[in-house]
Order: C-alpha cells, then structure tokens, then sequence
C-alpha cells in the first residue's frame, strides 16, 4: 500500500494485539510515507510509551500535537506521558488545556483525578472520577444510585480509581460498590485484591480471605496480594487462639 493510512491501520492492528515492537514499526512507516500524517504520530507515541521510551513518546506527542490542530488528544496524551513520569504539576498545564479544548472527554477527568490523588487530594480526585463517569455514561449507563455506571470496559479505571478515593476517605462501602462495577466490566486481578484488602480493613477477614484468593488465581504472581493473604491468615488465626 501506497498510503499512510493504510500502514496506520496495521500499525492499529499489531497495537492492539499488543505487539508493541511491530505497532511502533508501522506507524513509523505510515509517518515516513507521509510527515503530516498526525494520527501515525500519535500511534508512534503511544507504541513508544508503552515500551517505556519516555523521551521517545513525548517527541512523537509533541509532532502530533503541531500536525492535529484543534485536537485535544495529543495534549492529553503528552499529559499522561508527564504524570508516568511523576511530573505532577506540568502534566496538570497540559491536562487542562485538553480540557478546554474538550471537556466532554472521560479520560481527562480520569488523568486530573489520578494527579490529585497522587497529590493526597482525595476529594478533590474522587469529584473528578465522578464528573467523568457522567461523561461515559450517558443514556446508555445503569444508574447506580450515586454515579452512571458505563457499560464499556474501557471505562473501569473510573470506577477503579473512585473506589480507591473512597477507601483513602474510610468510606469502605462506596469503595466496595465501586469496585464491585468495575469487576462487572472486566475481571482485573487487582480489583479483586483492592476489594479484599477493603474487606480486610473492615475487619471481615472471610471475605477478605475469599477475594484474595481469587486474585491469586487470577496472577499468582501479585507479591502484595501475597503478602496482604498472609498478614489475613495470620490475624484470622489468631482470633481463634487460646
């Protein structure tokens, strides 16, 4: 194929199979045939984040955002860059000149909520988890009494990341629903372990034990969800010693 577009959408393909090594090696071909071609940049960029490459990512961010005038997402994407790299209060400048380019997209309030909480802001992060669910949700979400729910997996980190706002507030049963949402979208490891060590901090060692070990099926290789299976263990053993 003669066409950036063409080479870009294989470079899609490769990405998300999670080829990273062949995405990158397409997208680079698509932004050789043509250097204007603003979405094999941002393709490049995030082939190049995912790897690890952080200088590479924020120069293949940087040519998208010169080439996708009006867009939000390159501004968006060299703020993620800069919060992976734990430059907090230069990824926030760029976060919210997305913002003010979009403010109808879910994941600027997800990257702004995940710098406050960074930042020990819990409230401050947790009313930007739910301003952006409101976004995601739509009429097509479920109403769960306090947020919309989405219906897309690519939404969960959402709810994730709410409910680790309100565990760090003590407020335990809104984090239990909310991580109870997001294993209704997808079956990640680690809500499960957030949902046990929630349990665990209630002093429901039972159920506490139960999630863990369902973590532990689901990646064996989880050392805090190890560790945390242990301490549990150790505390439940003790509550029946004489």
């Amino acid at each position: 194929p003669s066409l950036a577009i063409s080479w870009y959408a294989v470079g899609c393909y490769y990405y998300l199979i999670k080829n990273y090594g062949y995405a990158r090696r397409y997208f680079s071909k698509s932004t050789s045939i043509s250097r204007q071609f603003g979405p094999g940049w941002l393709g490049f960029g995030h082939a190049f984040a995912l790897e690890g490459e952080h200088d590479q990512a924020m120069a293949a961010y940087r040519t998208a955002n010169r080439l996708l005038r009006g867009s939000h997402l390159p501004l968006l994407c060299i703020g993620m860059e800069l919060v992976r790299a734990n430059n907090l209060p230069l990824a926030e400048q760029f976060i919210i000149k997305a913002k003010d380019t979009c403010p109808f997209d879910p994941l600027i309030y997800n990257e702004l909520g995940v710098i406050y909480f960074k930042n020990g802001d819990f409230e401050k992060a947790k009313g930007l988890f739910i301003e952006g669910l409101k976004y995601c949700g739509n009429a097509a979400g479920k109403s769960s009494g306090f947020i919309t729910m989405p219906t897309s997996e690519t939404w969960e980190p959402l709810l994730f990341n709410l409910g680790h706002c309100y565990r760090k507030l003590r407020n335990y049963e809104q984090a239990i629903k909310c991580y109870t949402m997001a294993q209704s979208l997808s079956l990640d490891p680690s809500t499960y372990t957030a949902l046990g060590f929630t349990y665990h901090l209630q002093g429901k060692l039972s159920l506490a034990l139960e999630f863990y070990h369902q973590a532990l099926g689901l990646n064996p290789e989880d050392s805090l969800c190890q560790d945390m299976l242990q301490k549990s263990l150790q505390e439940d053993a003790s509550c029946f010693s004489i």
